[in-house]
């Protein structure tokens, strides 16, 4: 007398065909929600870095989302160095501009720095020769740091590498269950 066991492999193999096709577009879902937290992580991070709106510094970030066939997202920090006005709380004083460029730091004083509006508003200061002041000479805009120099510092990327790997690993077994199921 024996015992025979048999497997229904059709179900199985079915099954198996099933998850090899879902598996690029859970991963590249996993990807993509993970890049995602990693955009707003360094948002935050940078809002709290920086004295500046956070659509300032939305506007200068990209997302280039994964797909199907390239599991693969990018976030793209761009920009010039932002323009003094582009801080909150600038204003002009009786002896130049005063700028508060990061949270948790004194304002920055310009000493003859003025707020104009010429092309746009921003911070300028004349043009000194040979260390004086002259007249009504040639003006220099006033620039603070750029968006992508900042989110570039180690503790940031720090906590946007965290997150995103955190957010990574929760979702991809998420995704894998919610589409072969």
């Amino acid at each position: 007398m024996g015992i025979r066991i048999t497997v229904d492999d059709k179900a199985l193999r079915a099954q198996l065909k099933r998850f090899e096709r879902e598996f690029p577009a859970a991963v590249a879902g996993a990807v993509n929600r993970a890049a995602t937290a990693a955009q707003t992580e360094a948002q935050r991070a940078l809002r709290q870095d920086m004295n500046v709106k956070a659509a300032t510094i939305k506007a200068r970030m990209k997302l280039d989302r994964a797909k199907r066939g390239y599991p693969v997202a990018t976030i793209t920090v761009k920009g010039d160095k932002l323009r003094m006005t582009e801080f909150i709380g600038t204003r002009q004083t009786r002896t130049g501009a005063s700028v508060k460029l990061v949270r948790n730091k004194p304002r920055t004083k310009f000493a003859s720095g003025f707020i104009a509006k010429i092309r746009t508003h921003s911070v300028f200061q004349r043009i000194s020769q040979a260390g004086k002041l002259v007249g009504r000479g040639p003006l220099k805009a006033l620039l603070g740091p750029s968006v992508a120099v900042r989110v570039s510092q180690p503790s940031i990327m720090r906590r946007v590498v965290a997150r995103a790997r955190n957010v990574l690993e929760q979702r991809i077994a998420h995704e894998i269950r919610r589409r072969t199921t």
